[in-house]
């Protein structure tokens, strides 16, 4: 089963315990009861992990749909950008937002030649 969080609109956070049918419903597991939720964004997982190791991510932090990222590559500027499923055009791939001009999936780009450091989400606070 692919990995997702889920983030509420209207609690303003991610809820955790919950399940996603294949209709893409949303229902959150409380005490053995099973409530639908409303007004949610699932964050699919891209399988990616960060370069970045703390104590807290020993081997990396996973790297969702909807994290904001800092992207280097070699002593270059670093560039902020957010992880987005670019679901159109034939191109069912996570993707930067914005687009990186390179001759690859941008993300790609950055996990073969750069450093991916997750510093937060589209969610947070500081970043609207």
């Amino acid at each position: 089963m692919r990995e997702y969080r889920v983030w509420n609109e209207k609690l303003n956070e991610y809820v955790l315990e919950t399940y996603v049918n294949q209709q893409g419903k949303v229902f959150y597991y409380n005490r053995g009861t099973i409530f639908p939720l409303e007004n949610c964004i699932i964050e699919w997982a891209t399988g990616l992990k960060d370069r970045k190791r703390t104590a807290e991510y020993p081997e990396g932090q996973k790297i969702f749909e909807g994290d904001r990222v800092r992207c280097c590559e070699d002593g270059c500027d670093e560039d902020i950008f957010i992880i987005e499923y670019k679901a159109y055009n034939d191109y069912p791939a996570f993707d930067l937002n914005p687009s990186v001009d390179c001759d690859s999936n941008g993300l790609s780009y950055y996990m073969a030649v750069g450093e991916i450091e997750v510093i937060g989400t589209v969610h947070d606070k500081e970043n609207t």
